[in-house]
């Protein structure tokens, strides 16, 4: 499994990133996780909003910030 997390340094993007290693600690899977935090690099993806989460190259979340339930339920439904 492929995440992408994009975002400028900020509460909201740490807070994304807590509730995400929450989950992650959690489930046995392969993750890779990958960080953008240029704002050139996350424009030329198209995102507008931060943060944003990618997930196997499908955005999930952008200019929220999802739950840990909300992660785990999209992620334990992931092959």
């Amino acid at each position: 499994m492929d995440i992408t997390i994009l975002g400028v340094e900020s509460r909201e993007l740490l807070d994304l990133e807590i509730n995400l290693l929450k989950v992650i600690n959690k489930i046995e899977k392969d993750i890779n996780i990958k960080k953008i935090s240029d704002p050139k690099k996350i424009a030329e993806r198209g995102i507008m909003s931060v943060p944003a989460l990618i997930i196997n190259g499908e955005l999930k979340f952008s200019g929220e910030i999802p739950t840990v339930h909300e992660l785990k339920i999209i992620l334990k439904n992931l092959k």
